[in-house]
């Protein structure tokens, strides 16, 4: 089996629409064989607004995601992320927020 993930999406600001846009793209199923580059609890708040939600996994290397469940959104947490983005507010500016999303985009 192949463990290398299709797509390595990264989250975007974490106070934007980015994670949103994201965890509705895996529950339309746009979005299988990706693995999300960011924070965990800030997918999971995201994930909240579904009106789907799935279950949130979060891996320990992106190579893990076909452990995943269906029905899934695997994330991958790279170090160097800011604490409490899931604690930001949304479409506010932060340097946390840009903070976060760089480290995402050269993690992946």
């Amino acid at each position: 089996m192949d463990t290398k993930p299709t797509l390595l999406l990264t989250m975007g600001d974490p106070c934007g629409i980015g994670p949103e846009i994201i965890v509705q793209a895996f529950c339309r199923d746009a979005a299988q064989g990706s693995v999300v580059v960011g924070d965990c609890s800030v997918i999971r708040r995201a994930m909240a607004l579904a009106s789907e939600p799935w279950a949130v996994a979060l891996l320990e290397s992106p190579k893990d995601w076909p452990a995943c469940p269906p029905r899934c959104v695997p994330v991958w947490q790279p170090a160097g992320l800011p604490d409490g983005l899931d604690q930001l507010p949304w479409g506010r500016v932060d340097a946390r927020a840009g903070t976060a999303a760089a480290v995402c985009i050269e993690a992946a």
